[in-house]
């Protein structure tokens, strides 16, 4: 009997180490067309390391993928670098990859003019439309020097990034150099962000073959390299080049071929690390503590609050930015007091450290309400919080003795009483006056 519970007791044991979450922070999947893009790529996956992501390396076809393990992930981020994958191994496909994101997972996908289905599927999953497979970008006047003929080396001017610090960094760095597949957005999902768009010469198709219908992409509609965030704050971005993040590329000297500045390296460093910092969270994330609500002159919430109270509301925000948390600088921040649409929006005052603060006035309808602070800014992530109180109309003891607005009726009541009194001390004084005289 014995050895039966000591073999549950070491089942349980075992059951119990295998749940754990994996341990450390920056946990990444990097799948591959094949290892040799590990070398051609190997300065961007070597700033990952450098900040702290722990990468492990598989083909995109091994038969022992999975991204869950006893219903836990065993990543926090997912890195395609195999655009011309026709299926995933194991149990990873594209459903497992959009669960992936719905669970919070960050995604980074680079295809190329040999983009696979299953990537274009991916795509479409997160409202980005890749162009089909053998396509390019081509640009007749925007192409670097070096380009082999086809105008398909693409010099993409700065100034065509997202105007997001955050997003992309600095705009004021070399063009960068694109080779790959184009796509477009879908312009009625709000969550998409066009990253780098092509020029208003460009368009997109296959090279070496003469143009007989209208294009997948043309002009600025033609999208380079495309970003989502999810409403549960996941982050994706499609790059339409996987050249794009190459160490040749992150060398490459840039020049248009019909003149134009020289420059001896192109800005596809500077942009590809800013763009891995951010869709893994290493910069624009935003947190809320501390909060709190008080009538004003109390330092405690009451059970509830009566209308027509002034009330003081403070909340804590904070950005992660270099590894710690610190105080997040903004002035556009508001505080809403919802019944079922705002009664009050007001702005939240910035006070020492993480701290913002708003004073108000409730309003003089009672009800159930929220302290409802809702914050969504570009490249950064979705700030929520919400407080539920409640409001309470006035006791009888508590309303005011006389009410200034009632003055004219408290007037007309004092003088039908004085009226009243004069009446009946004329009318009895008249009636005595008569009976003495008849007498």
């Amino acid at each position: 009997m014995k050895s039966h519970w000591w073999s549950y007791i070491g089942l349980a044991f075992i059951c119990c180490f295998y749940v754990l979450p994996v341990s450390g922070t920056g946990e990444t999947l990097v799948l591959l067309d094949n290892l040799a893009i590990k070398e051609t790529h190997s300065m961007f996956f070597k700033e990952l390391q450098d900040q702290g992501f722990q990468l492990t390396f598989k083909t995109a076809d091994d038969p022992g993928l999975s991204l869950v393990k006893y219903g836990k992930y065993l990543y926090e981020h997912l890195i395609i670098f195999s655009p011309s994958v026709e299926e995933f191994g194991g149990s990873l496909n594209v459903q497992a990859i959009t669960d992936f994101i719905d669970n919070g997972g960050n995604v980074l996908v680079a295809a190329s003019s040999s983009v696979g289905d299953v990537i274009r599927e991916l795509g479409s999953e997160c409202g980005f439309e890749i162009d089909e497979e053998e396509t390019s970008v081509i640009d007749h006047l925007n192409y670097d020097l070096s380009d082999d003929g086809k105008h398909t080396l693409i010099v993409a001017d700065a100034s065509e990034l997202l105007d997001a610090p955050t997003i992309v960094g600095s705009r004021n760095i070399p063009p960068v150099l694109f080779r790959g597949v184009g796509m477009i957005s879908d312009q009625d999902n709000i969550l998409v962000l066009e990253v780098l768009t092509a020029s208003s010469t460009a368009y997109s198709y296959k090279p070496d073959v003469e143009i007989s219908e209208y294009p997948h992409a043309v002009g600025k509609s033609t999208l380079l390299i495309s970003a989502l965030q999810a409403r549960n704050n996941a982050r994706v971005v499609f790059s339409g080049s996987l050249d794009f993040f190459s160490d040749q590329f992150f060398q490459a000297s840039v020049q248009k071929a019909h003149g134009g500045k020289r420059y001896e390296k192109s800005g596809n460093q500077e942009v590809a690390t800013a763009l891995a910092k951010w869709v893994f969270k290493q910069k624009g994330v935003l947190r809320t503590s501390n909060v709190k609500h008080h009538r004003k002159g109390e330092t405690f919430p009451p059970d509830s609050y009566t209308i027509m109270d002034d009330v003081v509301f403070s909340i804590n925000v904070e950005i992660f930015k270099d590894g710690k948390w610190l105080p997040f600088k903004a002035e556009d921040i508001q505080l809403e007091f919802v019944r079922i649409d705002p009664f009050v929006r007001i702005p939240l005052k910035k006070k020492e450290g993480t701290e913002y603060e708003a004073v108000f006035k409730v309003p003089d309808v009672y009800g159930v309400y929220q302290f409802k602070v809702d914050y969504n800014r570009m490249g950064y992530t979705h700030l929520y919080s919400t407080t539920q109180v409640s409001v309470r109309p006035l006791k009888h003891t508590e309303y005011e003795r006389f009410i200034p607005s009632a003055y004219p009726y408290y007037l007309g009541a004092f003088s039908m009483m004085g009226g009243v009194f004069i009446f009946s001390f004329v009318f009895l004084h008249f009636r005595e006056t008569s009976k003495s005289k008849t007498e």
